[in-house]
């Protein structure tokens, strides 16, 4: 019986130590921040920070910094190392700079994790009017579990601004996400902004760019298909100019990881580049080919691959379109959409590179004559023919009629010569008949 007790007593206290350690492990410190995004040497920690449509970010130092493409809609997606229950954390608050425009005003998009911006789930928000870092607080009260975050950052579109975000997290109370922001930690977070500039970013990669569409064109949702299914696919011909090495393309996809294969194809339909590649949420993607690809005609194709069925109905992919472009696309029988908004060429820009130094341009062979040619023509005598006599000759400088013509001097002088020639040839003629009859004779007298 003591043994029964004892053996109860310690599972009971081990159960109770699971209890403590389970609360622990849930809770945060009083004031603390719940999933708190920071930046340490250029790496985003807690979760990723990730620019979207006409933004560039790039992580340096402890910070992310943010520059404008162009006016519209300008946003960043922002991805939680964890779900956040807003009932318990319902205070967003940012550590954010700006370059110290005025009147500033921006909106945060929120949903569970795994999914992505929707109308009806986004709370405004101000910037103060300083270039000095200032703490953004977003009321989420009532939001559920949040897990994903997109952050348009600016409403009213100046892209000469630019700013850095040092640090994100989920806080009880506004003193709480205050408390935090006069500590150590918060003070320090951001105060190494990296040696990088997002706006000669933003410039090298415009000069890098050979655009398949018009690049002052508004990148909208474009080719799609959802529901996900194996075997659909988008195929995009196109001629490039320059050589490449990496493609961009833009794409609005589900929050979790969407599997596409995406094929290069040359001008003879071999395959050049192939590889499956994730794609989540509303981002700019870049993939690295490996190779430097000459000038030439191209099929850029996306595919659908086979998924598990617990995947299927979670995912979905849009090929961003903008505006008029020289490509050709192709969508496959059974599967890809557009809607009203989507425009004429996919966005997708090719990433120059120099060109390949063991390429060799393939000879240009001459093509064959299709045609017989021309036949030689037959040289003409240089001699004058030998005029064919009559019975009765004209008299000298008259016609047949005895009448006078004109130019029969010249006539008679050709005549005669003609004449003079067919007597010396008749005498030539002649002469050798005679050594020949003479050659004759001498030889019957020698052999009697």
């Amino acid at each position: 019986m003591k043994k029964v007790l004892v053996i109860a007593l310690a599972a009971l206290l081990m159960l109770s130590a699971l209890s403590v350690f389970g609360a622990a492990a849930e809770e945060v410190a009083d004031g603390a921040p719940r999933s708190l995004i920071t930046v340490e040497n250029g790496e985003v920690k807690n979760g990723t920070i990730k620019e979207g449509n006409n933004v560039k970010t790039l992580a340096s130092g402890d910070v992310v910094k943010f520059g404008f493409k162009k006016e519209f809609d300008p946003m960043i997606h922002i991805n939680l190392g964890e779900a956040v229950d807003t009932a318990k954390y319902p205070i967003l608050a940012i550590k954010a700079q700006q370059s110290g425009a005025t009147k500033l005003g921006g909106e945060v998009f929120y949903n569970e994790p795994g999914a992505g911006a929707v109308g009806g789930k986004s709370v405004k928000y101000n910037w103060a009017d300083t270039a000095e870092w200032q703490w953004i607080k977003v009321d989420l009260s009532g939001c559920g579990n949040v897990g994903y975050l997109r952050l348009d950052v600016f409403d009213n579109g100046d892209t000469s601004v630019t700013g850095m975000i040092a640090a994100l997290g989920f806080f009880k109370t506004a003193d709480d996400a205050d408390a935090f922001a006069a500590s150590e930690q918060g003070l320090k977070l951001g105060t190494d902004p990296g040696p990088e500039s997002v706006v000669e970013e933003i410039k090298q990669e415009d000069a890098s760019f050979y655009y398949l569409y018009d690049k002052e064109s508004t990148v909208s949702t474009g080719w799609w298909y959802a529901p996900y299914a194996d075997g659909k696919s988008i195929s995009v011909y196109f001629e490039s100019t320059v050589w490449f090495s990496k493609i961009w393309f833009y794409a609005y996809a589900s929050q979790r990881d969407c599997p596409i294969l995406l094929t290069v194809l040359n001008d003879s339909d071999d395959e050049v580049f192939s590889r499956e590649i994730g794609v989540s949420g509303n981002t700019d993607n870049t993939v690295d080919l490996g190779i430097a690809l000459a000038p030439g005609y191209y099929t850029i194709m996306f595919e659908s691959v086979e998924v598990d069925d617990d995947l299927l109905d979670n995912i979905h992919f849009v090929l961003g379109s903008a505006g008029e472009g020289d490509v050709e696309v192709d969508l496959t029988s059974f599967g890809g959409n557009t809607n009203d908004n989507t425009q004429a060429a996919p966005a997708i820009r090719l990433i120059i590179c120099e060109p390949d130094p063991n390429y060799t341009e393939k000879p240009v062979v001459t093509p064959k004559a299709t045609e017989l040619p021309t036949p030689v023509p037959t040289s003409v005598p240089t001699s004058v023919p030998i005029p064919a006599e009559t019975d009765a000759a004209p008299t000298a400088g008259s016609d047949n009629n005895g009448s006078a013509k004109s130019g029969d001097d010249n006539k008679s002088k050709t005549d005669n010569k003609g004449k003079t020639g067919l007597i010396i040839g008749i005498a030539a003629a002649g002469a050798v008949i005679i050594g020949s009859v003479i050659a004759i004779v001498a030889a019957k007298k020698k052999k009697s």
